[in-house]
């Protein structure tokens, strides 16, 4: 079995939930919802490694000899990790069950009784919650988002992030550039309309960025996304006075949204 396309399959499906994002710590394939993680899936050395939290499922998944309570004290709080090699049925459609479970489990009460989303681009260009649950087969294209001429410049170290928020943008109509050398932004400032910031993992980096932009003189609007707590946000505000600050990151529906009606409208202004 190909394991790196069952992985694949998982992690799209765990996507088509509300507010869902990817990213890779610590050299891991995760999807979050809100911040927090509800699925770790991916292939190394020829095994693939799936851990889900399953409050309710978990004694009836560890009778699966294929299944063990995850490491570092996590089985100790609901999570099951399962393991299978190249010779394994990896059994996707009871994993896709406990990931519901497991978005549940974590996702706020708002978000935990929401069906599957569509897709990404689907949500950025503002299809319906109906449709949405109904699945992805059910849906058609819509139409394509009128392009938003600001010129946009990602800062960011992630590449799942990065990626994700070209996609979610370029579904509203905004083409993004990405970099992950603070040189390269000093070297674009003055060519640029807009620059996200996504804090992620170097917020030691990013934070001092946001601060030398803000400080100058330059038509630049300002994002700051990926804000992790209280404290990097009162920071984030206190460094950068012009920024919009946002918790999710750049590729999140709502983020992505927001940015791109800001850049419509300063388009709007300047026509």
């Amino acid at each position: 079995m190909d394991l790196a396309k069952a992985a694949e399959r998982l992690r799209q499906a765990a996507l088509k939930y509300p507010e869902t994002y990817e990213e890779s710590p610590w050299g891991d394939r995760v999807v979050k919802v809100r911040g927090k993680i509800f699925l770790f899936c991916g292939v190394h050395d020829g095994m693939m490694y799936v851990s889900l939290k399953l409050p309710q499922s978990r004694h009836h998944a560890l009778k699966e000899k294929w299944a063990a309570p995850t490491a570092y004290g996590l089985g100790k709080s609901g999570w099951v990790s399962c393991k299978f090699g190249p010779k394994d049925k990896v059994p996707e459609e009871r994993l896709e069950a406990w990931m519901g479970e497991s978005y549940r489990a974590l996702a706020p009460k708002k978000l935990a009784g929401s069906p599957p989303a569509l897709t990404l681009a689907s949500l950025a260009r503002g299809r319906s919650a109906a449709l949405a649950a109904s699945g992805p087969a059910a849906a058609t294209p819509s139409a394509k988002a009128p392009k938003i001429a600001a010129r946009a410049l990602l800062f960011c170290h992630d590449k799942l992030r990065a990626r994700r928020a070209k996609e979610a943008l370029a579904a509203l109509g905004v083409t993004l550039d990405v970099t992950d050398r603070v040189a390269e932004v000093r070297k674009r400032q003055k060519k640029i309309d807009a620059l996200i910031i996504d804090l992620g993992r170097l917020a030691e980096e990013g934070l001092p960025l946001a601060k030398e932009i803000d400080a100058t003189d330059l038509p630049i609007h300002l994002f700051i996304t990926g804000i992790r707590d209280a404290r990097q946000r009162r920071r984030a505000q206190s460094d950068a006075t012009s920024a919009d600050l946002f918790r999710t990151p750049p590729g999140d529906p709502k983020t992505a949204g927001a940015i791109a009606a800001t850049l419509a409208r300063y388009q709007k202004k300047r026509a």
